[in-house]
């Protein structure tokens, strides 16, 4: 228990640690990484958050963490300080706009621990399985940073990422895929109704957008 403590410990020291060294770190593709599967949570937990800054480090990728994730989860009205699963990760891929999702699962063996992680396009495709073992607890944090280096090897510089949904608060996804076309079409559109039956469509996936509200008056 002691061992994954001081893990979780480096890891939160070297995000904080971390200085962004992109100077165009938006027009980079963007990976959502989720925290990894494990027996043991505190574990899973901090592999995702080391993943995200060894990924985020320098180009060709820009990784969502720190304020940033915290921020979009909140537009989800999800609790940051919970353990970000595959699932929501990949959701929260559809409204960030990302190139692919990271996810992962860390299994203790007899060997130590075997660890795999998956880069995961937004189309579902697989694009990269790399896994290797760590023969102790301490040795986690540097397999998974050598599994992190492969893993943005094959994110090519010019990967092009999904549009992304509108940045406001909503439960739902489809009420935000409505609202955001709704804002498409308010700004685009010749006929100024256009955009009111997706607002309303919001409203009715998300009773409480207020946001959509505010859209129709």
């Amino acid at each position: 228990a002691l061992s994954l403590l001081v893990i979780a410990l480096v890891a939160v020291l070297a995000a904080l640690a971390r200085r962004d060294t992109l100077t165009t770190g938006d027009e980079l593709p963007l990976i959502v990484v989720a925290d990894l599967s494990a027996g043991d949570t505190v574990l899973g937990v901090t592999a995702g958050a080391w993943l995200r800054s060894v990924l985020g480090r320098t180009a060709p990728v820009r990784s969502l963490e720190g304020e940033e994730l915290a921020q979009a989860l909140r537009r989800m009205r999800r609790d940051p300080m919970r353990p970000l699963s595959d699932a929501v990760a990949r959701e929260l891929a559809m409204r960030e706009g990302a190139f692919g999702v990271v996810n992962g699962r860390i299994t203790r063996t007899e060997r130590g621990y075997a660890i795999a992680v998956d880069l995961v396009r937004d189309d579902g495709r697989v694009l990269v399985r790399p896994v290797a073992t760590a023969a102790s607890s301490g040795e986690v944090l540097a397999v998974l940073g050598a599994l992190g280096e492969r893993l943005r090897e094959s994110i090519p510089a010019n990967g092009q990422s999904r549009s992304a949904l509108r940045p406001v608060t909503t439960s739902s996804l489809e009420a935000l895929m409505a609202y955001t076309e709704g804002d498409r079409l308010r700004y685009n559109a010749l006929d100024p109704r256009a955009p009111v039956p997706y607002y309303e469509r919001a409203i009715e996936l998300d009773s409480t957008f207020a946001m959509a509200y505010a859209q129709l008056g």
